[in-house]
C-alpha cells in the first residue's frame, strides 16, 4: 500500500496513506490554492451532538394574557461543556383554545427573551405563532432554534405563551374540555462548535 509519510520535528509522523482496497477509480484529494484550512478527521467533535436533555409534560396549563406568560411545565436545563458550543432547542406543544384564536409562544435563556429567535415585522412578536379553528381544534406545533448561549453555566430554556383576545389559550388540552389532549416537551442538544 503506497503511502507519504510527514515527518514532525517533535519526532512524530503524520501518513497519508492509500485505501485498503481497489477504488473503483482513481480518486483525488485537492488541496485549496486561495486559502488556508484544516481536514476534519473522524475524531473531531465538531458538529456532533455531546449531550441531550429533554422535559415532557402533560399537564394542562391556560391563560387569558394577551401578554407573555410562562408555561414552566418544560422548562429544561442544560450546561454547556464549551462556551463556543451552541444549544439546538426543538419544542413541540398541544395547543388549544377556547374559540377560534392565533397563538403566539417566545423563547426565553433564564429571565431573558431570546430575541434573535423572534419575528419582530409583525406587531405581536413571537418566534411561533399557530390558529386555532373552533374549540375543538387542537395543533401540535413544532419549532427549533439553534442558540448561542456564549456560556458554560447551567442554561435553563423556557417557553413563554400568549392568548389571542378575549380567548383563553390551553396546553394539553382541546377549548370545548379536558377529554382530549396530547403532551408537550422540550429537547436542547449541545451541538460542538
Amino acid at each position: 500500500m503506497s503511502q507519504i509519510k510527514l515527518k514532525h520535528s517533535g519526532g512524530n509522523s503524520v501518513i497519508i496513506a492509500a485505501p485498503d482496497s481497489n477504488p473503483a477509480s482513481d480518486r483525488t484529494l485537492k488541496l485549496p490554492s486561495d486559502g488556508d484550512g484544516t481536514i476534519l478527521t473522524t475524531n473531531s467533535s465538531v458538529g456532533k451532538i455531546l449531550q441531550v436533555v429533554q422535559s415532557y409534560s402533560t399537564a394542562i396549563f391556560s391563560t387569558t394574557s394577551n401578554s407573555m406568560t410562562e408555561y414552566a411545565a418544560i422548562n429544561t436545563t442544560i450546561t454547556p461543556s464549551s462556551s463556543s458550543n451552541k444549544i439546538l432547542i426543538v419544542v413541540s406543544l398541544s395547543v388549544g383554545a377556547s374559540d377560534t384564536a392565533g397563538q403566539g409562544f417566545q423563547l426565553y435563556d433564564g429571565s431573558t427573551h431570546i430575541s434573535a429567535a423572534t419575528n419582530t415585522n409583525v406587531s405581536n412578536n413571537s418566534a411561533m405563532t399557530v390558529q386555532i379553528d373552533s374549540q375543538y381544534d387542537t395543533k401540535q406545533p413544532a419549532f427549533q432554534y439553534l442558540y448561542s448561549p456564549n456560556k458554560t453555566s447551567a442554561t435553563t430554556i423556557k417557553v413563554y405563551a400568549e392568548a389571542d383576545s378575549g380567548r383563553t389559550l390551553y396546553i394539553n388540552r382541546y377549548g370545548y374540555g379536558a377529554f382530549r389532549g396530547g403532551g408537550s416537551s422540550m429537547t436542547l442538544m449541545e451541538v460542538a462548535a
